[in-house]
């Protein structure tokens, strides 16, 4: 089955720190709860990029859902990132909460049914804590979920 997406990433002005946006829209060939019970998971999560991640505390009505904290580690940097929106299978927003070298940083994963598939629209914005940081990890971020979609879209089928 063939996947079919697009990504793109920019920056918005800023004199001293680059605002960073990585927007990912790609549709699956799987239903929505199905695509959205992966994305909703944080121990599978980390499957679609070469970071690795794992739920740290549960969330208040769902283990995954609204409050609960995922550590993600790239290399030696780990990062918390909580939950801050949860509606059951069309929305997940998050945001960094401690340890990351970004700052001002929003999530937001939308999964919409499209046909007899899913399509997501995968939205992520920051700034970076030093110099030139937000612009590698987005380039990088661009990079990665291209890779990872393409691989989810495989076992998904």
């Amino acid at each position: 089955m063939s996947a079919q997406g697009s990504l793109r990433f920019g920056q918005t002005s800023g004199a001293v720190v680059a605002k960073q946006q990585v927007h990912l829209e790609h549709r699956f060939q799987s239903s929505v709860e199905q695509v959205f019970e992966f994305f909703a998971d944080h121990e599978q999560f980390g499957r679609i990029w070469p970071g690795k991640t794992r739920r740290v505390r549960d969330g208040e009505h769902d283990v995954n859902g609204l409050s609960s904290v995922r550590e993600v580690c790239v290399g030696p940097v780990c990062f918390d990132e909580t939950v801050v929106a949860f509606e059951r299978p069309r929305l997940i927003e998050y945001t960094i909460t401690r340890g990351s070298p970004l700052k001002n940083h929003y999530g937001r994963i939308a999964f919409l049914p499209d046909g007899d598939g899913c399509h997501v629209d995968y939205h992520i914005e920051f700034e970076g804590r030093f110099p030139f940081i937000a612009g590698i990890v987005a380039r990088n971020l661009q990079r990665d979920f291209k890779h990872g979609l393409a691989a989810l879209q495989k076992e998904l089928a």
